[in-house]
This record gives C-alpha cells, structure tokens and sequence, in this order.
C-alpha cells in the first residue's frame, strides 16, 4: 500500500537556496512563491485557531493540525503543529469528497469517525471547500484537526486505556455538513454539544475551528487573486511532482539500500502473560522506502489501538527524519513510501475497537520505527524518546457543572550524535507545548507542586538523555478523579552505540494526613479528595556512545549544574574530583 501525502523542502545552501530538482530559475522562484504562500495559509490558521480557542488544550496545549489541499484533495502544505495527526488528511479527504456529494460556497464538513477518515473520538476534524470567484466546483479546501476536551462516553476526556470498544469512548460523528451555504446547523452544534461535560468549551473551541477555516479560505483566494486561479492550480501540480522528486532524490542520496527491524513492547495489557509486541522493519531500495509492522500484536480490547492513519503519520515522520534537509508536507511526499500492517493488529485495528488512549503506543511504534531506521543509518539518529504521560483529571464544580482536564507532560528525548537531549519536550510525534502551571490553577482545583528535571535521571553515554521529569499534581476538591497513562515503567527506552537505557517511569500517590508515598499503577483511574497528591515521573531517553567518551569537562560541568550528583559522576563516568586528580 502506498501513502498519500507529507511536505519537505528542498536543499539550501548558506546564501542561496538550491531550485528544486528538474525546474528553472524563473520555476523554482514561482514554487518557492507558491509553497510560502499556502504555507502562511496554513500557519494563520493555526495562529487563529490558538488565539481564539476556548479549551487549555487547544489555547496552550495546542493540540491540533490544519492543512490546505488543492481542488483534488491533495495535501499542498500543513502548519507547523501534530505530526501524529497529519496522517489522517489524506484519508479525511478521500472519505470527504466520496461522501459530501455537490458543494456549496459557505459548507463546512466535519467528523470523528476513526475509520471514516478520523483519529480517535476527542479530535473533531473540519473541512471546508474553497471556491475562487464564480467557480462552481472547489479550487481548494482549509483542513483542521483539533482536539476537544471532552466527547462524551464512559470516562472524562473520552479517553481511557480501559475502554473495550469505540462505543464506551463517546459521540461518533460520521461525515455530515456543519454549515450548508454558510448556515450553521445549529440543532447539530447543539446535539454534540450536549453529549459532552465541558460544554462551553467544545462550543467555543468548534467555532474557534470555523473561523480558523474561514481565515485560510480568505487567504487562499488572496494567493488566487494574486496569483491566478488557473496558474495557482497548475503550481500546486508543480509543486506537488518538484516534492516528489526532491524525496526521490533524498532518499537515493542520504538513505543507504538495506533491510533493519526493531523491536519493542508496551507496558500493557498483559494477553496471554504476554506484554504487547511492536515489530518494525524498514527495507529501502532506491528511490524507495518501506515499513513493514508485521508481526505487531493484534488489536487489544483497551483504549490503546491505532488505525491507518496513525500508521501513515509515523512513516512519514520516520522516514523524514533522515533526510538531511528540511521536508515540505505534502503528497509529493507521501508518494515514496510503501507500507504495511497486518489489518486487525494493534496499529490496524478494525472497527470498532478503541482507540481513544492510542497515542502512547503510537509513540512507542514511532519509537520502533525510528529504532529501525538507526541501525539503518548508524551515527546519524538520536537515542530513543524516554516517556511522556496523559493525566485526565474531572470533577463536579460546586454550581453542579462538571470540568475535565487534560495534561500531555513530555519527558525529554535520548542522548543526540552530538549533543545532550532535549529536555522537558513532548514526543517529536506528539509536539504539544507545556502547558502553564498559573492556566491550570487558575481554571480547575488542582495544584502543581512540582514540576523538575530529575537529579541523575539520565540515560548514560557519551551524551547524555534528557533528565527525566517529576510533576507532582495536588487535588484541592473531594471527588477529583483521575487517570494516568505513564509508560516505560518496564521496557525501557534504549540506547545507541553503547549508551545505556534510560531510566524507569514511576506513578506514586500520596494521602491527604499521610507522610507515605504509595507506588500505583503506571495505567489505571483513581479517585481523589482534597489534599492528595499524584506524582508521576517520566522515563528518560536513552543514552548515546560509550559513556567512556564523555569529555571530562562535560562531567564536570554537570555536576556545577547540580544535573548528576557526585556519586553519579564516579559510577558512569570513574570521575572523583578535578582537585583530587579527576578521573579514578
């Protein structure tokens, strides 16, 4: 099966930019026009977006997606936002344009539906067609995908890794016209809206989304004007076969031919006394690269299966990964990779399985596929991603409403080629911001007490991981409940060129009068009252190269930070003390 769709931009060199291969000065000027052009159509969206949100998740989180495709549906540029998301635009159209029949300036079609073009229920995707004057048929579409605080179904946020099926998790919303003719359909609006328990927060967030929508539509028929509708439409094909050749090419220079699998498993649900096992191996020829997930296991009945279009967001991301330029996102792109998954497996789960937790092993199958790719490509890759953890806390306000937050806290990244990770940062998958600790106590009773990089919570070597990250949540209401999905508690991140795992994921809670802290379940609900306290801390990534090859001013100047402790300092590395003759 081959993918459809992702963006990469061309080489450049200090100065001047080189033209995309195959086109002439006065070409690669006018694409380089056009990609820049539809890609501030895509990032103002996003901006929008974000600015006029109603929900944390979406205003400081800013967990969501937009995109612009030309008249066939074909993804032309996507903002700077998910990449787990970006995968399900290809698929998102395709179910849109089979299902929407005749289109109307002024109509906006959205959905939910994870096997009708959709990711899982929580992230409400919004199309609108784009018509250029008296054009009876689209000349483009405006795209977003934005992720709601809550869908309704059996547990707070719709997501829960103990959800047996899709119908426990909320609201299905197969395709269906939001806005006909620029009319909102306000008996729909009102339906979903009463199916979830922050109600002023989806609403405002959905119509956040139309005007997001409507700013990109605004602005690509400025680029129209400017431009001509005509000549517009005959760059985006331009475009879209320059991506094309440009990957072809990268792919022949910075990927050598060869075959390579990796290996890991998720933390749970234990089938059969066996952990889930999660099988990548990449096999590149040419102009070519395929990812093959066989012998993944099969689809869980728990909320953390995934679905072809998670699968499409981890090869792209995969495989541009490598390339030694930057990557414009789109389908010229996605037109050179190959993939597959056995249909029914846990990152090709059938209907109606659920999926509302699946992006910690979405996470953990990017982390294989990545793992592939560095032993394809040794020297070139970063140690793998520790951690990240999902916190959903709900509760009921004393006027009798309910509130439901989320919190997406990333650990860091592995030990880099040459550099220390990155710390305190989402999943590169993920790429959600932090969110501000003044937001969340100003909005809900809770309470972050900590939130610290962890003293010697390093995967060892040559370079260091990330420092794992302690956050520690205090509940200030009875009745608080909680859900906390922390992996890596037992399959640690790895390291790479003799770099050391990283270190364990640990979820402890302690009791409102009590001095103890009590080791919980890394995966699993629980209920709080005033003056409990959660704490989780994130696994670190794992360490690159031979801790020998730390430099000895590294080690010291680590120990100026306070970043390891002296007895650290003397295990890993055999270093005492510069005054007292350095290394042991």
């Amino acid at each position: 099966m081959i993918a459809k769709g992702a963006e990469m931009n061309e080489p450049s060199s200090p100065g001047r930019p080189e033209r995309l291969p195959g086109t002439g000065v006065a070409d690669s000027v006018l694409l380089e026009i056009t990609r820049n052009g539809l890609a501030a159509v895509a990032d103002e969206m996003a901006i929008t977006h974000a600015r006029s949100a109603y929900s944390i998740v979406a205003h400081d989180m800013l967990d969501f997606s937009t995109a612009v495709c030309d008249r066939h549906g074909r993804v032309v540029a996507q903002g700077v936002c998910h990449p787990i998301m970006l995968g399900a635009i290809p698929r998102l159209m395709t179910a849109v344009i089979a299902r929407a029949g005749r289109m109307e300036p002024g109509d906006v079609y959205f959905l939910n539906h994870p096997w009708q073009g959709g990711v899982h229920l929580p992230d409400i995707c919004f199309v609108k067609p784009v018509f250029v004057e008296d054009a009876d048929v689209p000349a483009a579409y405006t795209v977003l995908i934005s992720h709601m605080t809550d869908m309704g179904g059996r547990f707070p946020g719709s997501m829960s890794v103990s959800a047996g099926s899709l119908w426990e998790e909320g609201v299905i919303i197969p395709m269906v016209p939001l806005m006909r003719a620029g009319v909102l359909n306000q008996a729909l609006l009102d339906t979903v809206v009463a199916n979830t328990r922050d109600p002023v927060a989806v609403r405002g967030d959905i119509r956040s989304a139309l005007g997001a929508l409507e700013t990109g539509a605004a602005q690509y028929c400025d680029v129209a004007r400017r431009m001509g509708a005509g000549e517009l439409a005959r760059q985006c094909d331009a475009l879209l076969a320059a991506t094309e050749r440009a990957t072809r090419a990268a792919l022949l220079r910075d990927i050598p031919d060869g075959s390579a699998t990796a290996i890991d498993y998720l933390d749970g649900p234990i089938v059969d006394g066996e952990p889930p096992k999660l099988v990548c191996t990449v096999e590149k020829s040419g102009d070519r690269i395929r990812f093959d997930f066989s012998g993944t296991a099969e689809q869980l009945p728990a909320g953390i299966n995934g679905t072809m279009a998670d699968l499409v967001s981890i090869c792209a991301f995969a495989a541009g990964s490598v390339m030694r330029e930057d990557r414009l996102v789109n389908d010229g792109f996605y037109r050179c990779l190959d993939f597959h998954a056995p249909e029914g497996c846990l990152i090709n789960a059938r209907f109606p399985a659920a999926v509302s937790m699946r992006g910690s092993s979405v996470c953990r199958v990017n982390d294989v596929a990545m793992a592939a790719m560095a032993k394809l490509i040794p020297g070139r890759l970063p140690a793998t991603v520790g951690g990240g953890v999902v916190v959903i806390f709900s509760g009921r306000q004393a006027d009798g409403r309910e509130w439901v937050f989320m919190d997406y806290a990333g650990g860091g990244w592995g030990g880099r080629p040459d550099a220390d990770g990155v710390p305190a940062l989402a999943h590169p998958l993920v790429n959600s911001s932090n969110i501000l600790a003044e937001h969340i106590e100003q909005r809900y009773p809770l309470r972050l007490n900590e939130y610290s990089l962890m003293q010697d919570g390093f995967g060892v070597g040559t370079h260091l991981s990330a420092a794992s990250v302690v956050k520690e949540y205090e509940a200030l209401a009875d009745g608080t409940v909680g859900h906390v999905e922390n992996q890596r508690a037992e399959y640690l991140a790895g390291g790479v060129e003799g770099g050391s795992c990283g270190t364990r994921s640990s979820t402890r809670i302690m009791r409102a009068g009590s001095a103890l802290w009590e080791d919980i379940a890394p995966i699993g609900h629980f209920r709080l009252n005033a003056g409990d306290r959660i704490r989780v801390q994130i696994a670190s990534g794992g360490g690159y190269g031979d801790p020998a090859g730390r430099s000895r001013e590294a080690v010291a100047r680590d120990l100026r930070e306070e970043r390891i402790s002296a007895g650290f300092a003397k295990s890993h590395f055999g270093y005492v003390d510069d005054t007292l003759g350095g290394r042991g």
